[in-house]
């Protein structure tokens, strides 16, 4: 029979909706995107009121294409998947303690799941990306912020559903610089502004074209970045063994400023046989992840494993 999902994707810088179709004999290999829009998540960082405002008239045009619809909601971390709760992500700091699941219900009628956006866009990458056919992939965002998804063994590992908060962890034990003040736009910007760049000169954009033009500030914001993505790399590469990691956000259009340095730094920590058997790629739904992360929250829940 084909069905439809819609995708709900919320990051701190822009958020998506997406209407998607499939056969429910084959849910995940017959996936077609079938239309999405994105916006601004704007004022809604605090207001989230606000900006399930402005998605809800799309949600309600593309919900009129199946009455058994499923909304599924990609959105980062901490957050409780089994409650339908949002816990405090940074990101998004009016959000904390949301019943975001009872929230989309209630106001459509329809049901609704709720995606750390890690786990998502792994499970979209791994079904319809760079780690398609491949049991053991995890998936970076490098966006506004750095999280971690991961498919082992073909399916989503959420520990005890706090997993893929890899941005938090310290570089060093006992230092307050973490992962993610490296290899996010966040990180950059804070980096920058802590050289003395305006919050102008510190925009991402701006600063991998004075990068591109070997201005020396900027080379070496991305040095310091590629050097902890590379300890990062390593890191996983040893813990895991994965087959794939696929990097996404800011990695996918600034791989030039990033890759060839991380991989010399991953190189140096990572164990050389599970190094040599890694495949580390840009993702292969780059810019679209967000189209396919909230599609693959609703497919989860309606045909993985139940919460618990």
């Amino acid at each position: 029979m084909i069905r439809h999902a819609v995708g709900l994707d919320v990051g701190g810088t822009k958020t998506t909706v997406a209407l998607g179709r499939y056969d429910d004999a084959a849910p995940w290999d017959s996936l077609e995107l079938l239309s999405q829009h994105e916006m601004a998540t704007g004022s809604g960082r605090d207001d989230p009121a606000e900006l399930l405002g402005r998605c809800t008239p799309l949600i309600g045009q593309y919900l009129n294409a199946d009455r058994d619809a499923i909304i599924g909601i990609s959105l980062g971390g901490p957050l409780d998947r089994c409650r339908g709760v949002i816990g405090s992500p940074p990101h998004l700091p009016g959000w904390h303690g949301l019943a975001i699941v009872d929230a989309i219900s209630t106001r459509f009628g329809r049901e609704a799941a709720l995606e750390h956006d890690g786990v998502a866009s792994a499970l979209a990458e791994a079904r319809w990306g760079a780690g398609r056919g491949l049991e053991n992939v995890v998936y970076l965002t490098f966006g506004t912020g750095l999280g971690a998804g991961l498919i082992l063994h073909g399916a989503p590992y959420r520990g005890r559903g706090f997993s893929g908060e890899i941005g938090r962890t310290p570089v060093q034990p006992g230092s307050e610089e973490t992962y993610e003040l490296y290899c996010s736009g966040w990180g950059l910007a804070v980096r920058a502004r802590a050289r003395g760049l305006t919050d102008a000169e510190a925009d991402p954009r701006v600063l991998a074209e004075r990068a591109r033009g070997g201005e020396p500030r900027a080379r070496q914001l991305y040095e310091e970045s590629a050097r902890g993505l590379g300890g990062l790399l390593s890191l996983l590469v040893n813990l895991l063994n994965p087959d794939c990691i696929a990097i996404g956000g800011i990695f996918t259009y600034q791989r030039d400023l990033l890759w060839p340095r991380a991989r010399e730094y991953a190189s140096l920590g990572a164990w050389p046989q599970a190094w040599e058997g890694c495949r580390v790629v840009p993702s292969a739904l780059g810019r679209r992840i967000g189209h396919y992360a909230g599609i693959a929250a609703a497919l989860e829940k309606r045909f993985g494993p139940p919460c618990g």
